[in-house]
């Protein structure tokens, strides 16, 4: 995968070497691509580019959020509740089995609202490299 001179990768246009479909589930997980794709969709949620990520949403996705305003809201929730994003203590991604194909970015982090609490947010992304799930909340005290 690709970034531009500003380090910005552009999953839609950006394809990793081996399809997931033909990738082991231990390729998946130590897949650089996709950890680069839960960054950008990270930055971009937190930067407000919402439309970015509807657009890379399948249909189910889109359907539930309804709009890429929608997602403005859940931000604008977080940065109310929680302020900004500030460190990350790990990043992960593994296969989701719920999902055919697909693989889960995992990001656990500190925000400057709540710095005491560990927030998980979680990008699901498909066998077709769409977005088919995003959750953002407190981590409960047995780390999930």
């Amino acid at each position: 995968m690709k970034a531009d001179k500003a380090g910005t990768v552009n999953p839609e246009t950006s394809s990793p070497a081996v399809p997931a479909s033909a990738q082991s589930p231990s390729s998946v997980t130590s897949d650089p691509t996709s950890l680069l794709w839960g960054r950008q969709f990270t930055e971009w949620f937190y930067s407000g580019q919402t439309d970015s990520i509807f657009a890379l949403m399948d249909e189910e996705r889109q359907r539930r959020s309804q709009s890429p305003t929608e997602m403005l809201k859940l931000l604008s929730t977080v940065q109310r509740q929680g302020g900004v994003e500030t460190d990350v203590i790990s990043e992960e991604v593994k296969p989701d089995t719920a999902v055919a194909g697909g693989y889960r970015y995992i990001r656990r982090t500190h925000f400057s609202n709540i710095p005491q609490m560990v927030v998980r947010l979680v990008w699901v992304i498909n066998g077709d490299r769409k977005i088919a799930g995003f959750g953002i909340r407190p981590e409960d005290q047995s780390g999930n």
